[in-house]
């Protein structure tokens, strides 16, 4: 599997989404809840098959910005 790692610094989150997190070019993406609300514009532009959030107590609320977008 080809994994991109956004728990990353800024300059490295820049990188990764200038150079790597392209269509064709991954498998799996991990990244914490800040990095996913960080990196929002980028994430969803992909249609996901999954998404697994750890720390789903943050998405609760449907009506939270962060909700719906990840929705």
């Amino acid at each position: 599997m080809r994994i991109i790692n956004l728990i990353a610094t800024k300059e490295q989150r820049e990188n990764i989404l200038a150079n790597n997190l392209q269509p064709g070019k991954f498998d799996v993406v991990v990244t914490t809840f800040e990095g996913c609300r960080i990196c929002l514009s980028a994430l969803v532009k992909f249609k996901w098959e999954y998404l697994i959030v750890d720390e789903a107590h943050k998405i609760k609320n449907e009506e939270s910005q962060i909700s719906k977008k990840l929705r």
